[in-house]
C-alpha cells in the first residue's frame, strides 16, 4: 500500500506539471526539440503503464483478490488508472502541438495508435479489477485490441493521408519535402500537383538526401521508374491507387509533359 502512495504522488507532481506546461502553457519556439519532446511523454508513459501493470497484478493475484484491506488498495489503483489517463491525454496534446507545427508522419501516426492501445489498456486493467478477472483476461483483451487496431491500420492508405494533410498544411515551409519524396508511387500525382515544393532548399531537410539529385531530378526519376514498372506487371498485382496515378500521368499524354512542365 506504501508503494502505491509513492508510485501515486510521483505521478501526481509529473501530472500536474504537465497539465500546467503542456496543457495550459505550452509556447512553441523554432529551437523547441518537438522530436524529443513527445518521445520524452510517450517513453514515460509506457514505463508508468508497465508499472502499474506489473503492480496491480502483484496486488491483486491469487487470493489478495480478498484481502481484508484490498479497498483502500483498489482505491489506489483506480487513482493510479486515473493519473495514467492524464498522462496519457499530455501525450496525446504533446503529439498534437508535434503534427501542428510540423505536419504528419508514420511515427507520429504510431503514438496515435499506441495511445489508443494504452486507453484500452487501461480500461481493461480497471475491468480486471473492479470484476476480479484474471490476468489471463487482461493478456487476451490487450492482444485482441492490439490486433484489431493493427488490422484496421493496415487498412488505411496512410501514405495519401500524410502527403494530403503536409501539402495542405498552414505552415507549408515547414513540410520536408525529402519526407514527401521517400512515400510510395501512388502519391506521385499529388507531388505533380504540388510542384512548388521540388524547389525547397535541401539544406532545411533532415529526413533523407538523395545524393547528386536535387529534388525535381529525382521526382522525375520516381515518375519514370514507376510508369516503366507499371506497365510491367500483371493483373495480380493490381490495386486501385496505383492504378489512378498511372492513369493520372497517362491522361497528361505522356509523363514528359507532366514532368517537364516542371
Amino acid at each position: 500500500m506504501v508503494l502505491l502512495l509513492l508510485v501515486n504522488a510521483l505521478l501526481l507532481i509529473v501530472n500536474v506539471i504537465d497539465i500546467k506546461w503542456v496543457w495550459l502553457g505550452f509556447e512553441y519556439s523554432p529551437d523547441f526539440d518537438l522530436k524529443q519532446f513527445v518521445h520524452e511523454g510517450t517513453y514515460l508513459l509506457i514505463i508508468s503503464i508497465l508499472l502499474s501493470m506489473g503492480i496491480m497484478l502483484y496486488f491483486f493475484r491469487d487470493n489478495l483478490n480478498f484481502y481484508q484491506k484490498s479497498g483502500i488498495i483498489k482505491k489506489l489503483t483506480y487513482i493510479w488508472i486515473a493519473q495514467n489517463t492524464i498522462l496519457a491525454v499530455s501525450v496525446a496534446i504533446r503529439n498534437f502541438h508535434y503534427i501542428t507545427y510540423w505536419g504528419l508522419a508514420y511515427k507520429r501516426i504510431g503514438v496515435i495508435l499506441f495511445l489508443i492501445a494504452a486507453g484500452y489498456g487501461l480500461y481493461s486493467l480497471y475491468i480486471k479489477i473492479r470484476h476480479t478477472k484474471t490476468a489471463y483476461f487482461l493478456i487476451k483483451k490487450n492482444t485482441m485490441a492490439v490486433f484489431v487496431i493493427l488490422l484496421i491500420a493496415s487498412l488505411i492508405n496512410w501514405d495519401s493521408i500524410i502527403t494530403t494533410h503536409n501539402l495542405n498544411h498552414p505552415i507549408k515551409e515547414n513540410m520536408e519535402t525529402s519526407y514527401l519524396l521517400t512515400m510510395s508511387d501512388k502519391v506521385l500525382p499529388l507531388i505533380d500537383q504540388n510542384q512548388e515544393i521540388l524547389n525547397q532548399e535541401q539544406s532545411l531537410n533532415t529526413y533523407a538526401h538523395f545524393g547528386s539529385y536535387s529534388y525535381k531530378e529525382y521526382y522525375k526519376l520516381r515518375v519514370a521508374l514507376f510508369l516503366s514498372r507499371y506497365k510491367k506487371e500483371s493483373w495480380t498485382s493490381w490495386n486501385s491507387q496505383e492504378w489512378k496515378a498511372y492513369s493520372y500521368y497517362k491522361n497528361l499524354k505522356s509523363h514528359e509533359k507532366g514532368v517537364n512542365k516542371i
